[in-house]
């Protein structure tokens, strides 16, 4: 069983990705959300999910480089 560490903070909220071709977790504590993907699923989705959150990440530095205001900080 995989243990992640939430920076010893109160975990509020757990929730899977209702799209069935991912496999991604949602957590959210106190004043963060996390996105986990915990490669539990077939091989094609696990690699749909990392697909899914590289591309976030690239979109998020386009963005980021913009200057734009954004409504959150994402880190990867």
């Amino acid at each position: 069983m995989r243990k992640y560490k939430l920076a010893n903070k109160v975990i509020d909220k757990i929730e899977w990705c209702p799209n069935s071709q991912l496999c991604l977790l949602a957590v959210a504590n106190e004043d963060k959300v996390h996105l986990i993907a915990p490669a539990l699923f077939t091989r094609q989705a696990n690699l749909a999910t990392k697909d899914l959150l590289t591309e976030a990440a690239k979109l998020y530095a386009i963005e980021a480089a913009s200057k734009r205001e954004t409504p959150c900080t994402w880190l990867f």
